[in-house]
């Protein structure tokens, strides 16, 4: 049996299909965790909100932005999770004609 098909990410370390795997799991945990505590911490707003006149305090950034960053790191993760397990299937499928024999009829 052979080796599991190993790529290079970002050109930094070599995993594996089920590695690659485990490490988006991971990172999609994360992400919905953030989510979480952000659905956890959020309050109305306060009168000042109201007003128009918006405070730059870290707070308000965090309930302000943090569900459109958690969206956007969603969808680059997912975008990257295609691109990355195309590689593989392409990887995998190189391997596989590769290692199959030469079957063309001789001397016709």
């Amino acid at each position: 049996m052979q080796p599991p098909v190993r790529i290079k990410l970002y050109g930094l370390f070599s995993l594996t299909k089920r590695a690659y795997l485990i490490w988006v799991g991971i990172g999609l945990a994360g992400l919905l965790a953030l989510l979480v505590v952000w659905c956890v911490t959020v309050t109305p707003e306060t009168p000042l909100e109201k007003s128009g006149k918006l405070p730059l305090n870290p707070y308000y950034l965090w309930r302000a932005y943090a569900p459109w960053l958690i969206a956007g790191g969603l969808l680059l993760g997912g975008v990257e999770a295609y691109v990355v397990l195309r590689r593989f299937r392409r990887a995998e499928a190189e391997r596989q004609q590769a290692a199959a024999p030469d079957t063309t009829p001789k001397g016709s």
